[in-house]
């Protein structure tokens, strides 16, 4: 049989992966030995075959395939941790020492081998022993959640309940974002007969915040957060703050360049424009660029907010079903946690106008109140955009096309002076045109922005908050309901 007749490498290890994943072991590890045959340099049918073999516990198949796998292919760390498994369930820690000395030797990022010997001690009732191979691994990899698992777990063992909470509290502290510090740990509470913690642990789980101090629960169900009142919203703005920092660190840590994108995504998106328009179109002339900016960076603080919190009460469903939290929570979240990155852009834009030869003045101070009342137009459209949409889903296809339309609608491209007369009284109705026109005022020409008009966006923004607020007040006992129909 040529090579042309033989089926894709690709194919078939497709075909086999599904019956591991079937858990077909048997049916994969056929598979894999025909991909042997065919293909034997492929890496997948040595390391996978052998770990079918070793789950029809046809042990002895499964190590001869994997120390062939580990000697043709040295840098595959499964097949050495795979070979290790067996060897120690087979024949004891002695007999497994090599190969875990090797595994540190070839793989220092991974702490398999201590914690490997830690579980060894600990099932054969060594608990000291099983504690100072895992004191190694926090030690020597304490950014990796795997050691504090099996700390806490160590304590589970034994018996020692509250130790075993305190161990879960410290994973917690140090991976929020580990489902584990709050499951393992409610299981214990509920144990120890503390209903209360459980309850708060399943809370903070949810709401992704590790400090139960910040938690707080009804006297009644231990579920429910407070009506809205001034002690109520105190609490309610601190789980807000707590869960967008925590997210804000969740969204960084997902990145190579962690916080670096937080600055390079708006300036990627504002060279595209200032290339298009700027360079290609040849618009604006000189000083184009600043005009250009001081109108994307506002915008964008508005378009960002509205396009996140549009789904954030139908993506805060599993909360919802498990606990009576206000359904304005979800929009207010993702409006802080924009905001917060969002300061950064603005403190950017002032630096880039300063490098750009624009003078600052005493009327810059006028951008305080401009974002101020920004701030409370975002919340407002936030809050009324979330707040549709779990009633209208398809509204949210809507929404980008929404503000596409707004962002040519606000004069970012263009200066109003363009416009006709005519055209110049319903171009300020645009409230969002209106505050980048202000900044334009303050920032380009040195004025104070005009009191009058950031009067009507301010009068027009704190009527629909308060409206908003009324709404979500009428319908908070709909959502819960609404949002998994």
């Amino acid at each position: 049989m040529n090579d042309q007749e033989l089926p894709s490498l690709s194919g078939m290890t497709e075909w086999a992966w599904k019956a591991m994943e079937e858990k077909s072991w048997s049916e994969a590890a056929k598979r894999w030995r025909l991909i042997r045959g065919v293909y034997p340099g492929c890496e997948s049918a040595w390391v996978q075959g052998g770990i079918a073999e070793k789950n029809l516990n046809n042990f002895d198949h499964a190590q001869q395939l994997l120390e062939v796998a580990c000697d043709r292919f040295p840098k595959n760390s499964t097949a050495w941790i795979v070979l290790a498994d067996i060897q120690l369930e087979l024949k004891g820690l002695s007999s497994c020492e090599p190969i875990l000395f090797e595994i540190q030797e070839r793989f220092p990022d991974i702490p398999y081998p201590f914690l490997k010997r830690a579980q060894y001690f600990l099932s054969n009732n060594k608990f000291i022993d099983a504690e100072k191979e895992n004191a190694v691994a926090r030690k020597e990899y304490p950014d990796l959640v795997n050691p504090f698992i099996q700390y806490a777990e160590l304590a589970e063992k034994q018996s020692e309940w509250k130790e075993a909470l305190k161990r879960w509290g410290q994973l917690r502290k140090r991976f929020p974002d580990h489902p584990a510090g709050y499951k393992r740990a409610a299981i214990i509470a509920e144990t120890l007969g503390d209903v209360e913690l459980a309850r708060k642990l399943k809370l903070s789980e949810n709401l992704g915040i590790a400090d139960l101090d910040n938690i707080i629960l009804d006297e009644e169900s231990a579920e429910v957060l407070k009506p809205i009142k001034q002690r109520s919203w105190i609490h309610l703005l601190e789980l807000i703050w707590t869960k967008s920092r925590l997210n804000l660190k969740s969204e960084a840590s997902q990145n190579y360049l962690r916080y670096v994108w937080w600055v390079l995504d708006p300036l990627l998106y504002m060279v595209v424009f200032y290339v298009v328009f700027g360079l290609l179109l040849q618009r604006g002339g000189e000083g184009y660029l600043a005009f250009l900016l001081t109108g994307l960076v506002p915008f964008q603080w508005f378009a960002k907010t509205t396009q996140l919190a549009s789904g954030s009460i139908l993506g805060g469903r599993g909360l919802m079903s498990q606990v009576k939290i206000p359904p304005i929570f979800f929009p207010l979240v993702m409006v802080t946690q924009t905001a917060g990155k969002q300061m950064m852009i603005f403190g950017m834009l002032i630096v880039f106008l300063l490098f750009y030869g624009i003078e600052p003045s005493l009327s810059w101070l006028g951008l305080i109140p401009v974002l101020l009342v920004q701030l409370i137009l975002v919340i407002t459209t936030a809050c009324f955009v979330a707040m549709i949409i779990p009633f209208v889903r398809d509204l949210s296809n809507l929404v980008p096309t929404g503000i596409q339309f707004l962002m040519f609608a606000s004069g970012i491209f263009y200066s109003v002076e363009s416009l006709s007369e005519d055209w110049k009284s319903y171009f300020y109705l645009n409230p969002v045109a209106t505050l980048i026109n202000e900044y334009r005022t303050i920032l380009l020409d040195g004025d104070w922005p005009s009191w009058s008009s950031l009067g009507w966006v301010f009068s027009f923004s704190m009527l629909g908050l308060l409206l908003a607020v009324f709404f979500y007040s009428k319908l908070a006992p709909l959502y819960p309901r609404v949002v998994i129909e």
